[in-house]
């Protein structure tokens, strides 16, 4: 049952070459996609693991006016951090 079913499909992949060519590429660049999309979130959910109690720990990341990223606090924020009776610890880094 299963070889008639194979014979089937390859039948119509001959048959339908061009619509099959679409739809194979298709699927491909599809499954190739969101494999990137996998690694992408995998990579981006991995920072920090080594910190216990991590879901409870955030960082303040900054965009400065030329494109750059700065992913550390600032004495500015101290004011901000000291009025905030939920924050429990704040470090600065640099």
């Amino acid at each position: 049952m299963i070889k008639q079913y194979v014979n089937i499909g390859l039948k119509r992949l001959l048959t339908f070459k061009v619509y099959s060519l679409i739809n194979i590429t298709g699927f491909g660049i599809a499954i190739a996609v969101c494999m990137a999309i996998l690694l992408f979130t995998n990579y981006h959910f991995s920072f920090d693991n080594y910190i216990s109690d991590g879901e409870n720990s955030y960082r303040i990341i900054s965009r400065h006016g030329d494109g750059n990223y700065n992913a550390n606090t600032f004495a500015c924020f101290d004011d901000v951090l000291n009025d905030c009776p939920e924050i429990a610890v704040a470090y600065h880094f640099l």
